[in-house]
C-alpha cells in the first residue's frame, strides 16, 4: 500500500474501527457548545474550566458543563513567520493575524494551549498580543496563559544564563508579575489555566551548573549544596573520591569550588543514556533535579492561588526526559496535570500517569520536519508521512484514558527568520508561499474535526498504538540522510522585515 493509501486507511481505522467509547453516529447527534466542548457527555458547570473523571477517562470540562478535548498547534502565531505578512497581506498585521486564525479553524484545532505565542518562537518581537487576544476572545477561542518562570535556553541574549531561583530578588519580581497576571485573567472562563512556558527545565544540568557556580553566598548555591553535606557530611573521603575535592570539613563544601555535571546528563532517560556516567553523580543529580522543580513548581503554585483560585496549572512543557516519574510525584501537588512533551516508548509517560497520580496534557507533540538542505530534530522524509503521523499520534494519545488532549509541536507556515534558531526546515503546514500541503492539512483536518468520534474509553489499546507509531517514526526516518555534514547549525545574519499596523 503506497503512503497516501495507508494514510487514508489510518484514519477511516480512527472514525469507524477503533474501540470508541463514542461512535460516529452518536457524536453527530450532539452539538458543540461554545467553548467547542461536546454536549455528548457532561460534567459540573463550573463556570470555568476544570478536570473531571468521568467513567474512568479524564476529561476538561467547559465552563458550561460538556466535555472538551482540546486540540492545538503549540506555536500558531511566530515571529519567523513576519515574512508572510509582508508577503501575502502586504505587512497589515491584523489581516494576517485574522487569515492565521481562520487556518487554525479550518483545520480543527479548538485552542491555544501556549498563548497567543511561545517566547522562543517570537524573539524579533513581531507577534504582539492584543488583536490575537481580542480574536480569541470575539470567538470564543479558549487558551492557556502563559507565566514564564524559566526562560527557554534559546531565548538567552549573549552572555546570558539562568537566574538564581531561589533569591530573594527573583522570587519578588516574578510574585508580582503573577499577581498581575492573575488579577488580568482570574474571572475570564475562556482561559483554561496557567503554563511556564517551553524549554525551562529541558536544560536540567545548564540550570544546576549555573546555580552551583554562583557567589558563595547566593541562595540557590547553598540550597543545592546543602544536599551534599547531608549526604556526605560524614564521609568526606567519598565525597572527595567522587568529585575530585579535598574538603576537610562541611564547610568546606560549602566554601569550595562547587561540583560541576556534564550536559550528558540531560539525556540520562533516553535509550543508552547513562552510557559511561557515574552511578554516583546520577544518583545526586537526580536529587538536585527535583529540588528545583519542586521549588519553581510550589512557588508557581502558591502565588498562583493567593490571586486565582479559578483556573487549572499546567506548569512547565518539558521534554519527557526531563523529569521522572518519582518527580513528577514529587511536584503533583503544584499541579492540575502534568505536561510532558512527545508520546514515546521510552520514558514511559504511562508511568508518569501511574505515580504521579495525575492525567497528562501532551504538551508539544512532533508529528515531523522536512529538511531539503539542513537536517535537524524529527527529520522525515517527505511530508506524505507528517500526515501519517499526526494521524497516529492522535489515535495513540486518544487512546489513553489519562491523556487529556495535545498540542502539537508545528507552525501555520514554514519558518524563515535567519536571527531564529528554530526557523529550519519545511515545519508549516502551509509552505513559504502559503499554499496549502493537503498531504499534511488532510489528515489533521480529518483527526481534529472527529476527535469526540476517536476517543476511546479503554487504555488496553495505548500500547499498541504507541509501538506502531514507534515503528511508523522509524519508517518515516530511514530514508533521511545520516551525513553528518548535512547537520544544520545557525547562520549568523539577521533578516528584518517591516510590518505596518491598521
Amino acid at each position: 500500500m503506497d503512503m497516501k493509501a495507508n494514510n487514508l486507511a489510518l484514519g477511516v481505522a480512527i472514525t469507524l474501527t477503533c474501540a470508541s467509547l463514542f461512535s460516529v453516529e452518536r457524536s453527530s447527534l450532539y452539538e458543540l457548545d461554545k467553548y467547542g466542548g461536546w454536549t455528548g457527555v457532561q460534567g459540573e458547570k463550573t463556570g470555568f474550566f476544570h478536570l473531571e473523571k468521568i467513567d474512568g477517562r479524564d476529561w476538561f470540562i467547559t465552563p458550561e458543563g460538556n466535555v472538551f478535548y482540546p486540540v492545538a498547534l503549540s506555536h500558531p502565531y511566530t515571529g519567523e513567520t513576519a515574512f508572510i505578512c509582508c508577503e501575502q497581506f502586504g505587512g497589515d498585521y491584523e489581516a494576517y493575524v485574522e487569515d492565521s486564525f481562520e487556518k487554525l479553524l479550518d483545520l480543527g484545532f479548538n485552542c491555544s494551549l501556549s498563548e497567543h505565542t511561545s517566547p522562543e518562537r517570537n524573539l524579533n518581537g513581531f507577534v504582539q498580543a492584543d488583536p490575537i487576544l481580542e480574536l480569541f476572545e470575539e470567538r470564543n477561542f479558549p487558551y492557556a496563559v502563559g507565566i514564564y518562570l524559566l526562560k527557554h535556553p534559546l531565548e538567552f541574549s549573549p552572555g546570558e544564563s539562568y537566574p538564581d531561583i531561589f533569591s530573594e530578588a527573583y522570587l519578588s519580581i516574578w510574585a508580582d508579575t503573577i499577581k498581575e497576571t492573575c488579577l488580568r485573567y482570574k474571572d475570564n472562563p475562556l482561559v483554561m489555566g496557567y503554563y511556564y512556558g517551553y524549554g525551562g527545565l529541558n536544560d536540567e544540568a545548564g540550570l544546576i551548573n549555573a546555580l552551583l557556580q554562583n557567589p558563595e553566598s547566593s541562595a540557590g548555591r547553598r540550597v543545592l549544596l546543602e544536599h551534599f553535606v547531608a549526604k556526605y557530611g560524614d564521609d568526606l573521603a567519598r565525597y572527595n573520591s567522587i568529585y575530585g575535592k579535598d574538603a576537610q570539613s562541611e564547610e568546606d563544601i560549602l566554601a569550595l569550588e562547587s561540583p560541576i555535571f556534564p550536559r550528558s546528563m540531560n539525556g540520562r532517560h533516553m535509550p543508552g543514556g547513562t552510557s559511561g556516567l557515574d552511578s554516583n553523580l546520577l544518583e545526586d543529580f537526580e536529587v538536585l533535579v527535583a529540588k528545583v522543580a519542586e521549588h519553581i513548581y510550589q512557588f508557581g503554585y502558591t502565588e498562583i492561588r493567593k490571586w486565582d483560585p479559578n483556573h487549572l496549572i499546567f506548569g512547565a512543557y518539558l521534554k519527557p526526559h526531563s523529569l521522572d516519574a518519582r518527580t513528577w510525584k514529587s511536584v503533583a501537588p503544584y499541579l492540575d496535570a502534568i505536561s510532558p512533551q512527545h508520546v514515546v516508548d521510552i520514558p514511559d509517560i504511562d508511568d508518569f500517569i501511574r505515580i504521579s497520580g495525575l492525567p497528562v496534557l501532551v504538551s508539544d507533540q512532533l508529528f515531523g520536519v522536512v529538511y531539503p538542505d539542513k537536517i535537524r530534530f524529527a527529520a522525515v522524509e517527505n511530508h506524505d508521512w507528517r500526515g501519517q503521523l499526526y494521524t497516529q499520534i492522535m489515535k495513540t494519545v486518544a487512546s489513553h484514558p489519562g491523556m487529556l488532549g495535545v498540542s502539537y509541536c508545528n507552525c501555520l507556515y514554514d519558518q524563515r527568520d535567519r536571527t531564529s534558531r528554530l526557523a529550519v526546515g519545511e515545519q508549516g503546514i502551509f509552505d513559504r508561499k502559503g499554499r496549502d500541503r493537503p498531504e499534511v492539512s488532510g489528515p489533521i483536518k480529518m483527526a481534529n474535526k472527529n476527535v469526540y468520534s476517536i476517543v476511546q474509553g479503554d487504555s488496553g489499546a495505548y500500547r499498541s498504538n504507541i509501538s506502531e507509531l514507534m515503528e511508523m517514526w522509524k519508517s518515516a526516518s530511514d530514508g533521511v540522510s545520516k551525513d553528518p555534514d548535512r547537520q544544520w547549525k545557525p547562520p549568523r545574519k539577521r533578516h528584518e522585515h517591516s510590518v505596518r499596523q491598521r
